[in-house]
Parts: structure tokens; C-alpha cells; sequence
């Protein structure tokens, strides 16, 4: 198998462009899909494109060059769904009209009418939403790569198929406790250093209000008017990312941090794995970013 690299293009082209080309290559994105027409007009607009899949469902697809919306892409789609739902038999018979090798005589156009929307990209509502409604939905993002001078290549991948895909709930926030069922030895390192932000940084501090979940199991984030303190668990020590530690005096306790994210407001990493570790110079830091969280 032989492998090209190809470099993501930014060009501008028209909407009829986009939809040539996956109008030209319809059983690509999906096996025994089928072009009916272009520019279909019916009761309320204009469908873009009407195919018929191995099941004999109509399948309105829908266009949008990039940039343009996916949320009004999906509005119209849903729109032109309602209106073939009360009017089926128009449909049927408009096939049987331009296309009557794809409805055979003796069997009748399905009722389960499909969409299809083709979008530069998708805003997660949008997903959300696709998975809400009542007709099948398929979601199709594209973008250009470089191909040769004066030359690109279209590129797609479903972001969501309704069919397949399922609506899980998120997971439940661990409690402060069952953050250290697995880490049981940090739980005095880290009962310490609230009770030294108490002390000396913010007596009114909730941890358990406080908290935010940032990644599945192991995060517990403090925070002011915005987050300062992300502690997270490693193997053998807690790892603080500090707000603003970046900032303080060259100390070989930190732990720079290159990330892009943590430029701006010069995050920092400290280690600790014992009580002992939550000092007078480690709450100076704390203090610090606890101000700058103001």
C-alpha cells in the first residue's frame, strides 16, 4: 500500500463545487446510495440533492460550502424532511418520473425518509440535536487537501451516523473520598494543604464545592473566581498545577510547563508526596495564584 501526504488547503469554492463532487461519488460515502436529481423544488425550497438508498428510502441531502452554518444546514434539511413526510406519494411519483430504474414497479417507495447534511464542520449541539430528532441522520464533514498545482482533493468523514451512534450519560463526579479509594497514603497530604488554604490563603474555601472534574477519575481543581490549584494524582506524588508559578523566582521545586495552554498565564508544576511538602514556600506560591484568580 502505498501512502501520499497531502497538505490541508485553504481554498475558496463554491457550494455547486462541493456538491458535484460528492453527487459524482455518492456509493463512497455510503454502499447502494444512489443519485436521483439536483436542486429538487418542492412545496417549501429547493433540496440540493435527492438519492434513494438499497432500501428504497428517500435520502435528502443537504449542502453547505465552509464557513457557512451547520445549524441552518440541519434547520433546512428537517424542513424539506417534514414536507416529503406529508407528501410521499409527490415523491414517489417524481422518482418513478426521473429515475424509474431505482423504484421497481411492483414495490413502493419506504416512508422512512433519511437525511444527509455535508458541512465544512460541526458545532457539538448540532450532533446533540441530530441524535434527538426523529429521522435517521448522517453527518458529513469535508476539507481540501493539495493535490498538485492549481489541483486539491476533497476529503470527508462522517461525524455521526444517528443509526449507530448512542446517547450515553456522563459519568457521575467522583466524591472527595473516592478521589483517593486508590491513592489512600495521599489523603493526609492533601487533608494538609486544605487545611493550610484555610489558615492562610481562603478561609472560606469548599472543597467539595470547589471542585471540578477536568479529566475522567484523577483532577481536583480549587478555585477562586477562576480556577488556581489543579491537583493532580501520578504513581508516587501529587502533581499542583499553579497558577502563575511560571512567574515566580527560578526554584528548582517547579516544573515548567511548555504547553501552549499554559503560557498566557504561566502555569507551573510542583510535586508533593508527603505532608512535609505543604511548606511555608508552597503556600506563598498558592497565595499568590489564589490572588491572581481574583
Amino acid at each position: 500500500m502505498k501512502i501520499t501526504l497531502l497538505k490541508e488547503a485553504q481554498v475558496e469554492v463554491d457550494e455547486a463545487e462541493i456538491q458535484k463532487a460528492f453527487e459524482s461519488n455518492l456509493g463512497l460515502i455510503e454502499d447502494g446510495l444512489q443519485y436521483v436529481e439536483s436542486f429538487v423544488r418542492i412545496g417549501n425550497g429547493v433540496i440540493d440533492t435527492l438519492a434513494i438508498d438499497d432500501n428504497l428510502r428517500p435520502v435528502i441531502i443537504e449542502f453547505k460550502k465552509p464557513d457557512a452554518s451547520d445549524r441552518d444546514a440541519l434547520v433546512q434539511a428537517l424542513d424539506y424532511y417534514v414536507w416529503c413526510k406529508e407528501n410521499l406519494d409527490w415523491l414517489e411519483e417524481y422518482i418513478r418520473k426521473f429515475k424509474p430504474s431505482l423504484l421497481p414497479a411492483d414495490k413502493n417507495l419506504s416512508d422512512e425518509i433519511r437525511l444527509i447534511v455535508v458541512a465544512g464542520d460541526f458545532e457539538d449541539r448540532v450532533k446533540r440535536i441530530a441524535l434527538a430528532i426523529e429521522p435517521e441522520i448522517k453527518l458529513i464533514s469535508y476539507n481540501f487537501f493539495e493535490k498538485g498545482p492549481n489541483e486539491v482533493s476533497l476529503g470527508y468523514r462522517v461525524v455521526l451516523d444517528s443509526s449507530e451512534a448512542e446517547i450515553t450519560a456522563p459519568e457521575i463526579p467522583p466524591t472527595i473520598s473516592e478521589h483517593f479509594d486508590e491513592k489512600p497514603d495521599f489523603r493526609p497530604v492533601f487533608d494538609k494543604l486544605v487545611a493550610r488554604i484555610k489558615e492562610l490563603v481562603d478561609p472560606e474555601i469548599d472543597v467539595e464545592k470547589s471542585k471540578n472534574i477536568k479529566s475522567a477519575k484523577y483532577s481536583i481543581v480549587f478555585k477562586h473566581k477562576i480556577n488556581y490549584i489543579y491537583l493532580n494524582f501520578r504513581r508516587d506524588h501529587l502533581r499542583l498545577t499553579i497558577l502563575g508559578l511560571a512567574s515566580e523566582p527560578p526554584n528548582k521545586r517547579i516544573i515548567p510547563i511548555t504547553a501552549d495552554w499554559a503560557q498566557k498565564q504561566k502555569w507551573g508544576d510542583v510535586k508533593v508526596s508527603k505532608p512535609e511538602d505543604i511548606d511555608d514556600e508552597l503556600m506563598t506560591w498558592i497565595k499568590n495564584a489564589y490572588n491572581r484568580a481574583a
